[in-house]
């Protein structure tokens, strides 16, 4: 099933009764009808042989609904729901933890970044303080992880990632008005973005 098909099957469900537009007002109650509509068919038996990993197509569906800015709190709840199925229990859980806790850190960026767009700017500070613990925890580099079982990639490294991190909290404390703490995260992109650019045996000494 196509991207498209389950963001229209998700309007769909979200639409009130009676309602005849193209695109409802997003509120707390359609977005619940929507994501419990998804949610079921994703968890479903025949789900995974249709569209892969509940988490992973409800990254793939943030994406998606990123594009259209009438959107933007429905991927936030995609993003959300994803990182329920990643950080919970069983199976699932236990496999993203064997890719180093990337997957991890990758919602919660893509979390972050899309409360940015929203304007929630203190949802997307506490989404990026978690992304930057998570990062700090993560073993080896995004880049080496299999992310969401090969349906989403990134081709960097743990300092670059972190860079990226650094300059979205940054822009984040900047629009709280928190400028010191705007400085501190773009001194720490800085320090990352140098150890990024220096050779593997300052990076090893610097990483500890």
């Amino acid at each position: 099933m196509s991207m498209d098909r389950l963001v229209e099957l998700f309007l769909q469900s979200a639409r009130p009764e009676g309602f005849t537009g193209m695109v409802p007002d997003l509120d707390d109650e359609a977005l619940d009808r929507g994501m419990e509509t998804v949610e079921k068919m994703l968890t479903s038996q025949d789900a995974a042989a249709m569209v892969g990993t509940p988490d992973a197509t409800f990254v793939c569906l943030g994406m998606a609904m990123e594009e259209k800015p009438k959107l933007h709190p429905a991927a936030i709840r995609c993003y959300e729901k994803a990182l329920e199925f990643i950080s919970g229990r069983g199976a699932r859980a236990r496999q993203s933890e064997a890719n180093g806790g990337w997957e991890r850190c990758v919602v919660l960026q893509q979390l972050g970044a899309i409360c940015m767009r929203a304007k929630r700017f203190k949802e997307a500070d506490r989404r990026l303080s978690e992304c930057a613990e998570a990062c700090a925890s993560a073993r080896g580099h995004p880049r080496e992880a299999v992310l969401f079982s090969g349906s989403f990639g990134t081709q960097q490294t743990r300092l670059e990632f972190g860079v990226m991190v650094e300059k979205l909290r940054a822009k984040t404390a900047n629009e709280l008005g928190d400028l010191r703490r705007a400085h501190g995260h773009i001194a720490e992109a800085t320090r990352l973005d140098a150890l990024a650019s220096g050779d593997a045996v300052e990076r090893q000494a610097a990483l500890g």
